[in-house]
Order: C-alpha cells, then structure tokens, then sequence
C-alpha cells in the first residue's frame, strides 16, 4: 500500500535525521539509548485485554528524551520508542528560538477484535509542521498530516446471538499554511487549511473542506487597558456523493476592558 510505504519512510526519516544531526560536532546534550527483545506468548482470547492489543514481538530499538543544544543556538528534542517494531511512536523536533522551528511525528497503533487476533483494525499517522521568523514582525508557518485506519472489526450481537464483521480502510489527509505579523500592540494572523477524506470502501463517503481562517487583534495605543478583536472564518465542505457543495461564513468581533479593582468588561458578537 502507498500510504504504507509513505509512514514507513516518514518513521526512517526522522529516525536517520536524529541520528545525522546528534553526530554533528560542537554539540552536548543528554539521552540514553534503549535495547530489548519482545517474546510474546499469549494464552485465551486476545480481544479482551486492552493492554497487549499493539505488542509485537521482536528487536526494539528506542531513543529517550534525547535533548542537544550546539554552538549555533539550534536544539535537538527526540523521543523515539520502538524504531525496529509496527507499534513504534516516534517524535523529534529542531528549533532555534527567535528563527525557526521543525517538527514530526510518526506512530502506530493496532486494535484486536477477536479470540484468535485474525481481526484486527491499525491505525498509522504521520506528520510534521515548521515555522520560520522572516524578521521580528512576521513569521510563516505550514504543516502536513496524513493518516490511514484498515481492518477489519467484529460485533457482537448479544441479544440475536450473533457476530457481525465490518470492514475499514480510509485515508486522511490535510495541510495548512500562513503567516502572522505582529508588534508590541497585537497581530494579524492569516491561515489556509485542507483536509481530504478517502473511504476506500465506498466512493460516496469521500469528503474534502477548505477553510480561510482571518483574526486579528490589538491594544488601543496610550491605551493599552482596552483590547480589541475580530475575525472572519470561510469554510467549504464537499461530498463525492451528488457533488454536494457546502459553504460557510462567519465573521465575529470582541472587545475587553480592564477597568479598576480587577474587574474585566468583556463583550463578543458574532
């Protein structure tokens, strides 16, 4: 499966870059590294404890709270558990405070249904975000995420005695993207964001939304007890099935007063 590939590549991604970077002269920092082996010897019905639904058996690897800083101001933050097994749950982030900052994430995470673990649903996601500070008044931003849940799950019908199996297999992506500019009385922030729905089981479930987010607020010069705000959200959601096409507008303004003895006027209308 691509999507299969692409978390695989995501979790070695991250798993290689950590390794890159934490190799790199002039730096110093703290972590430990952590090696087992998973030997998995299960008695009765697997679908009732919680507790071992995503063991897997095997060479774990893991990386903990690994955290470095180098010369050029630039920190390292890394917790990567179980980089050898299916049940790994990795995220590292690189800043540098002021400038800029990256991050990502890869994990996944199995779910059984009955006595034998033949039927079982696993959900993976990846993804990462970054920022930059262009000048000390304005800073762009973006992220991605993608994550897929297939299987197969079983009910059980108590009072007709009977066991019914449903399957699934969807795939869910989304990004977003923007800029903020600011100053010492308040900030403007703008933001596009995307999601795309994929039911791999049926077409007609298929669904994607944009939205277009604007705020902004500020204090009143000379008279910084007053704050005001505002906003306007655009949202588009549309369905595969008929070519359903819904949009939806909102635009909302608030004001807050800081008056003597602690007391707040705070007012909004949208």
């Amino acid at each position: 499966m691509k999507l299969n590939r692409f978390s695989h590549i995501a979790g070695y991604t991250l798993i290689v870059l950590f390794i890159a970077v934490v190799s790199v002269v002039g730096s110093e920092g703290s972590g430990s590294i952590t090696l087992g082996y998973t030997i998995l010897d299960e008695e009765g019905n697997q679908g009732v404890n919680q507790q071992t639904y995503n063991e897997y058996e095997g060479l774990a690897v893991s990386f903990n709270d690994w955290q470095y800083s180098f010369d050029s101001g630039i920190k390292l933050t890394a917790n990567l558990l179980n980089t050898t097994l299916n049940n790994r749950n990795i995220r590292a982030s690189l800043y540098k405070p002021g400038k800029f900052s990256i991050s990502g994430y890869n994990n996944q995470y199995r779910r059984t249904y009955d006595f034998d673990g033949n039927n079982f649903t696993r959900r993976r996601s990846s993804g990462g975000k970054a920022s930059y500070h262009i000048n000390k008044y304005m800073k762009l931003f973006g992220g991605y995420n993608l994550s897929d849940k297939h299987g197969d799950k079983v009910s059980e019908l108590t009072f007709v005695d009977d066991t019914t199996y449903s399957s699934t297999d969807y795939t869910k992506k989304s990004y977003n993207a923007g800029f903020q500019v600011y100053d010492k009385y308040g900030n403007i922030r703008v933001e596009y964001r995307s999601s795309d729905f994929d039911d791999n089981t049926t077409f007609n479930r298929d669904r994607e939304s944009d939205n277009i987010n604007l705020t902004a607020s500020t204090m009143i010069p000379r008279y910084n007890w007053i704050i005001l705000a505002g906003g306007y959200h655009h949202r588009t959601d549309k369905y595969s099935r008929d070519e359903i096409e819904l949009k939806t507008n909102q635009g909302w303004g608030a004001v807050k007063i800081y008056l003597p003895d602690n007391f707040v006027f705070d007012y909004r209308i949208l």
